[in-house]
């Protein structure tokens, strides 16, 4: 995140205080000032994205890139997993315990498989992310719905329980303490050592199988081809989590 930030003599609230406090700096000095910033960060001078341009955004290694960004959070999380825990003590001393990274674990790994399934789904239909605009067919969250729909996805029938899994807490309790009402509520999973081990044997099923598919070359809409070499460390992989790291139920 650090090279997104002004840095130096450039300030951008400061070069306008009362963008951050009144409603006084128009519309027009606003957008001069971020496109300033863009400019400045070699990003170019305007705002508006083409939809040639968007498509690059959108290709199939876009999201396998986000997905490898989620992946290695994902890695962090887990180190730490097992240093915070909240306890709920009930009259009587019954309660459970859990780990305070358990939500953002089902997030992070079931974001990354998110993206990791998009990126298939791309491939297999370039005109999904033509025009300007992804395809309704991409707009959703549910793994398991998207998985379906591709025919080159690896280990569906074996990662299917994975993805179900991951699934209930994206659309959810991952990412809300509640629901909309009490019937849809849900008590979150557990992020255990059998469900990250399963992740991990799902994500190199996919991302593998990337790999060689982006080596070929793929056209996509609006002129777009392209090919992607990918050499070195890439989706780091590690064991199930020890022992100590074991959420207590």
């Amino acid at each position: 995140m650090d090279g997104d930030l002004p840095t130096e003599d450039f300030h951008l609230i400061s070069s306008c205080p009362c963008w951050a406090y009144t409603s006084q700096c128009s519309r027009t000095l606003k957008r001069r000032l971020i496109e300033a910033f863009y400019a400045r960060n070699n990003w170019g001078s305007t705002l508006t994205t083409t939809n040639a341009e968007f498509v690059d955004y959108a290709q199939p290694h876009a999201w396998l890139l986000t997905a490898e960004n989620l992946h290695s959070q994902a890695l962090r999380v887990y180190e730490s997993f097992g240093n915070t825990t909240i306890s709920h003590v009930m009259p009587g001393g019954t309660g459970r315990t859990w780990d305070q990274s358990n939500r953002v674990m089902f997030l992070l790994a079931g974001f990354a498989l998110e993206n990791l399934i998009k990126s298939f789904l791309v491939y297999e239909n370039p005109t999904w992310i033509e025009n300007g605009r992804l395809s309704n067919q991409l707009r959703s969250h549910s793994l398991t719905k998207l998985a379906e729909k591709s025919t080159l996805l690896p280990y569906k029938v074996r990662g299917r329980v994975t993805l179900e899994t991951l699934e209930d807490g994206l659309e959810s309790w991952a990412r809300y303490p509640c629901a909309l009402t009490a019937v849809k509520t849900k008590e979150q999973l557990t992020f255990n050592p059998v469900l990250w081990d399963a992740y991990l044997k799902v994500s190199h099923s996919y991302t593998s199988k990337l790999i060689k598919l982006l080596r070929k070359e793929w056209d996509g809409p609006h002129g777009f081809n392209g090919r992607y070499e990918i050499d070195g460390g890439f989706f780091s992989f590690r064991p199930p989590m020890p022992k100590k790291h074991r959420t207590k139920r």
